[in-house]
């Protein structure tokens, strides 16, 4: 099924992209407002078209997290106290 996608762009960035929602939740929000159904793999492919940043950021590639984390490893800080500095500092990891 081919679905309209050209005036979904802008809404879906604003969820996805700025307000981080989950791809579930966009889902579930154009589902229940506009009737809009297509499968998570042809929203993952419109991403794509639309060249959404990736909400993926590896952590080993943000070299002041890992500083940090060298820095925190070295004063035998805990994980769970690490973890809740990191948070304070403005890194947004999870456990």
């Amino acid at each position: 099924m081919v679905y309209d996608w050209d005036d979904k762009e802008q809404e879906v960035y604003r969820m996805y992209v700025e307000e981080r929602k989950s791809l579930d939740e966009v889902m579930e929000h154009l589902r229940s407002t506009k009737g809009f159904t297509p499968s998570k793999r042809a929203y993952q492919t419109q991403f794509k078209r639309w060249d959404f940043p990736s909400k993926q950021s590896p952590a080993h590639k943000n070299e002041p997290l890992v500083a940090r984390t060298k820095e925190l490893w070295e004063k035998n800080t805990s994980q769970k106290e690490m973890l809740r500095i990191l948070n304070e500092e403005g890194f947004e990891i999870k456990e």
